[in-house]
């Protein structure tokens, strides 16, 4: 099984998509708080993009552990989201609008819940993810283009991973 998780208005073909909304903008095959325990066993793929920093940061490690719980040996979740550490790097070399890291930094509030709660890193996202048992990798983002993960974009101040479940003798 492979699952969306949080898909907002990007609908995956294939996947089961998964939101904790329906609206006009928002159409998932599932409406569930995805932060809770999820509605499925035996996932093998999940895909987060753009996911972890609409959860409150206190809660991340929590929620990836959750997923993890559903998952199958082996099960492999991708992660990309928005790195403010390149954020900032990007304004100070003028490659990026203060305006447009200020949206990177809040998020776009086009509907509800689609606000940033912290300030999302690389390294901070792959801290919470190997607290929370995964086994996890950085990867460059172009590098999930071409694979099953449905990546919306590629812009270079987005950051991914790669985590997969491991025994609890490899954590």
């Amino acid at each position: 099984m492979k699952i969306n998780l949080g898909c907002g208005d990007h609908y995956a073909p294939g996947w089961v998509n998964v939101d904790a909304i329906s609206n006009d903008a928002v159409n998932p095959d599932v409406v569930a708080d995805i932060t809770e325990k999820l509605p499925f066993q035996d996932i093998e793929h999940i895909y987060a993009g753009h996911v972890l920093e609409h959860i409150p940061h206190d809660r991340v490690s929590d929620v990836l552990r959750r997923w993890k719980e559903s998952c199958t040996a082996g099960a492999e979740l991708a992660i990309v989201g928005p790195d403010c550490d390149r954020g900032e790097v990007m304004v100070a070399a003028g490659q990026m609008h203060p305006l447009e890291y200020e949206l990177l930094l809040h998020g776009g509030e086009r509907w509800p819940g689609d606000a940033h709660l912290w300030r999302c890193t690389e390294a901070e996202t792959m801290r919470l993810a190997i607290e929370a048992g995964w086994l996890c990798r950085a990867v460059p983002v172009a590098s999930l283009f071409g694979t099953i993960y449905p990546l919306v974009s590629g812009v270079t101040w987005q950051f991914a991973m790669m985590c997969q479940k491991g025994t609890d003798e490899e954590v």
